[in-house]
C-alpha cells in the first residue's frame, strides 16, 4: 500500500489534479510494475513537520469545486521546494 498525504480544510479534499496523477501512479504500478512514491503516514515527528503533506498537495485548478478552492486558501502556504516535481521511485 502506498499512501499520500495532502494539505487540506476536509475529509477527502483532494484537488482533481491530484486525483488524476495519483490514478495514473496508480495505473503506472498495476501495468508496469513501476511502485509510485508517497508518504510516511505513521511517523508522528514527520507528520507534525512544517512541509508534512506538501509533497503531493496541487493547487486547486478552476474545474476544482469551489468550496475547495475557498478552503483551501484558509491554510498555510507550503514552504518552497517542498513539493515532489516527480512521483516516480
Amino acid at each position: 500500500m502506498v499512501q499520500r498525504a495532502i494539505r487540506g480544510a476536509g475529509h477527502c479534499d483532494f484537488t482533481l489534479g491530484g486525483q488524476e496523477e495519483g490514478f495514473d501512479a496508480m495505473l503506472a504500478w498495476q501495468l508496469e510494475g513501476r511502485r509510485p512514491a508517497g508518504d510516511e503516514v505513521l511517523d508522528a515527528a514527520l507528520t507534525a513537520t512544517p512541509t508534512y503533506g506538501c509533497g503531493f498537495s496541487r493547487e486547486p485548478r478552476a474545474d476544482d469545486a469551489a468550496v475547495l478552492r475557498t478552503n483551501r486558501q484558509l491554510l498555510a502556504a507550503c514552504p518552497a521546494g517542498s513539493a515532489r516535481p516527480n512521483f516516480e521511485n
